[in-house]
């Protein structure tokens, strides 16, 4: 309404504290935290299913801390590295963040099989190549993945890697500083709620593989 008509500003008190009770109350249905054994299975599945590319992509959300639609954006001229087992940085534009600080933003990635599938992707494609195919298609291949492997349960959902890598670096590391440069957090506040919340899901959740999943996983792990 204020947007529609300035005028209102400061004239809606009583819809504001009704909006902040709301919001106080009612849980967002956030995408739940991805571990890192469902992480290894669903790229398990992709390995063996002869989708390197799309195994790439959700080893990137993950130990990237990335936001879809910057994973569904990046293109080969994004991403620098020297070698195999360098680190590798993202540049990442303007994103969500970036937007409202009015600068750039980038990741490192330092994990070691992600470097390596990474590398070897981009000695195998020219700068102008997109990592990902058209964002329906990306979803699909998640989605049938998800599906394919009996996790359908979770509800996992393609911000679940984000989620799932912010909580698993924060778990690993142990400091709140370090995540925020990686995921890229303008408030320690936003942070905080954000592990804290994916954490308590994780200690609700029971992550039950298939002995079909489980062959996936061990897959990945060999």
């Amino acid at each position: 309404l204020q947007d529609k008509d300035p005028k209102l500003c400061g004239k809606l008190p009583a819809c504001w504290r009704l909006l902040k009770t709301w919001v106080a109350n009612e849980i967002p249905c956030r995408a739940p935290p991805l571990t890192e054994v469902a992480l290894q299975t669903l790229v398990g599945h992709s390995l063996f299913a002869c989708q390197p590319v799309f195994a790439l992509s959700l080893l990137l959300a993950f130990y990237g801390l990335l936001r879809t639609g910057e994973l569904l954006g990046l293109h080969n001229k994004d991403i620098s590295q020297a070698g195999p087992t360098s680190v590798a940085i993202i540049s990442l534009g303007l994103t969500k963040g970036g937007r409202r600080a009015g600068a750039a933003e980038s990741v490192t990635i330092s994990e070691e099989e992600t470097l390596r599938r990474l590398w070897q992707w981009k000695q195998a494609t020219n700068p102008g190549t997109a990592l990902c195919p058209a964002p329906h298609r990306w979803r699909k291949m998640f989605n049938d993945t998800i599906s394919s492997l009996g996790l359908s349960e979770y509800q996992y959902r393609p911000y679940s890697l984000r989620r799932g890598g912010a909580t698993f670096y924060f778990q690993r590391h142990g400091q709140l500083d370090r995540l925020l440069i990686q995921g890229r957090w303008q408030s320690s506040k936003t942070a905080r709620l954000y592990i804290n919340s994916g954490l308590a899901t994780l200690a609700e959740t029971e992550l039950r593989l298939t002995p079909h999943a489980r062959v996936f996983h061990k897959h990945r792990v060999a």
